[in-house]
């Protein structure tokens, strides 16, 4: 049979080029580059909330959404280098979304990736506000080591190809939390 015959392979782009573990002195690095995207993001959006509402509802919420998100993404001292951000920014819609997109999932003209990317991106803020902060308080003690934040950035990097993997990685990520000690204290933290 043909499924015999052929090695069927899970393709991720990127996948096995990447090494999550960086060094201190880049996460030194990138911890300064965080800072400094996170505090103009919050400098910035409080001046545009008049604006925000001349967009439509799906656009407005998926803006606020990445915002969101982006909190999340520096936590982990994500690696903005060219490759990823290359591969990454062609998951986020390619168009202003539109009151007649049916969001989630079924957004027309872009693709099945894409919708995804939507879709959890809209899901993990509004998880956040539901709780009261508590998914981005969570996310931050998760971040506290480095091999959390290597983690993270796998979950953040992959997990759009493999959703299976951001569950497998919060499971992980539950264990390094639960062997912190209660008074440990995150020593890099943009929050």
């Amino acid at each position: 049979s043909l499924s015999n015959s052929i090695n069927f392979t899970h393709h991720t782009p990127i996948a096995n080029h990447l090494d999550f573990n960086l060094s201190t002195s880049m996460e030194q690095l990138l911890f300064g580059l965080w800072t400094a995207h996170i505090h103009s993001i919050q400098t910035a959006l409080p001046l545009f909330n008049r604006q925000l509402s001349l967009l439509s509802s799906p656009e407005a919420q998926f803006g606020q959404s990445w915002a969101g998100l982006v909190d999340l993404i520096a936590e982990c001292l994500f690696l903005c280098n060219m490759t990823t951000t290359d591969v990454l920014q062609h998951l986020l819609p390619p168009r202003i979304l539109q009151e007649e997109d049916n969001v989630p999932l079924q957004i027309a003209n872009i693709t099945r990736l894409q919708n995804r990317a939507v879709f959890l991106i809209d899901t993990i803020y509004t998880l956040n506000v539901t709780s009261q902060g508590t998914l981005e308080r969570d996310w931050i003690k998760m971040m506290c080591t480095q091999s959390g934040r290597a983690i993270g950035r796998e979950m953040l990097t992959l997990g759009i190809y493999r959703p299976e993997l951001l569950v497998e990685g919060t499971v992980e990520l539950m264990k390094i939390v639960k062997n912190q000690s209660p008074d440990e204290e995150c020593l890099i933290s943009l929050s």
